[in-house]
This record gives C-alpha cells, sequence and structure tokens, in this order.
C-alpha cells in the first residue's frame, strides 16, 4: 500500500459515525476520501459529487484504473494526471487547461489550505478531540460555499 492509499485509509477511520454533539442534535458524520485529493469531502463514493477542495467530479474511477482517462464529467484528465496537479496547484486542474468558470479566488485558495490543514489534523488526533475538529471542517465548508457563490454571482454581474 502507497502512502496516499495508507492516508486516504486512516481518513476513512476518522470520518465515520462521528456524533457532533447537542448544539449539532442529530448530526452524524460520515464522509468518504475523494480518490484524487484524498480527503474526507465526499458523502459516498461514485455519485458524481464534486469534491469542495480538488474539484474531482466522483465518477466511480479509483486506483485500478487511476491512469485511464475516460472523459465526462473530468474531461481529459485522468486520476493520476489530477492528483499530480493537486499536488502542485491546488486543483484538479492544470493551471493552462482550468474549465472552471471563475476558478479559485484569493479568498477560496485560503480556505482550501485552511481545510486541508484540519484536515490533517484529523489524523494527528485522540478520538476525543475529532467532533471539534469536525466541527470546524463544516464551519469551513460552509466558508468555502459562500465564496464560491459570491464568486459566480461576481461572474454573472460581469455579463450583464
Amino acid at each position: 500500500m502507497n502512502e496516499f492509499a495508507r492516508k486516504r485509509s486512516k481518513f476513512d477511520a476518522v470520518s465515520k459515525n462521528i456524533r457532533l454533539g447537542i448544539r449539532s442534535l442529530f448530526k452524524t458524520i460520515n464522509r468518504v476520501t475523494c480518490p484524487c485529493c484524498g480527503y474526507p469531502t465526499l458523502a459516498e463514493r461514485g455519485q458524481y459529487d464534486i469534491c469542495e477542495l480538488c474539484n474531482w467530479e466522483d465518477d466511480g474511477q479509483d486506483d485500478e484504473d487511476s491512469h485511464t482517462v475516460f472523459g465526462g464529467p473530468n474531461g481529459g484528465y485522468s486520476l493520476d494526471m489530477a492528483r499530480t496537479n493537486f499536488v502542485k496547484y491546488g486543483s484538479m486542474y492544470s493551471p493552462e487547461n482550468d474549465t472552471r468558470i471563475t476558478g479559485d479566488s484569493v479568498e477560496r485558495a485560503a480556505l482550501k489550505v485552511q481545510l486541508v490543514e484540519i484536515f490533517d489534523n484529523l489524523l494527528s488526533e485522540n478520538d476525543a478531540n475529532l467532533s471539534s475538529i469536525w466541527k470546524a471542517v463544516l464551519k469551513l465548508e460552509k466558508a468555502l460555499d459562500r465564496e464560491l457563490t459570491r464568486s459566480i454571482k461576481e461572474y454573472e454581474k460581469s455579463l450583464k
């Protein structure tokens, strides 16, 4: 098992059945790792969810066929190429072929860096702290969503 696979396995272990406490009554975290960036950003695999961190659309592709370019939701990128790009650029896209409408604003890029740091804390904390770390993750994910919404609205205004 390579380091990337080990990290995904560790994230899987700290991303299941995490109860968030009294203010988040009935809120339980159940996540799986994105096959591209390896972070626990998806509710389930193969449902075409888009990863908040790397923008990979999860079409079910994984390690066994990571070298293959299937086209479809991830365009001309194989999973291997997208993984390399995430490490280099913080996105599955290479800068010269970024097909997103708005790309990442400076604010969104900074929020992603913070989210990666918090996710990495999941691997070094004991079980007693998982709930508080997951609350911080959810807060940052909301901030990422707000920033994306803001940048899309700004883009739409520029078209008028």
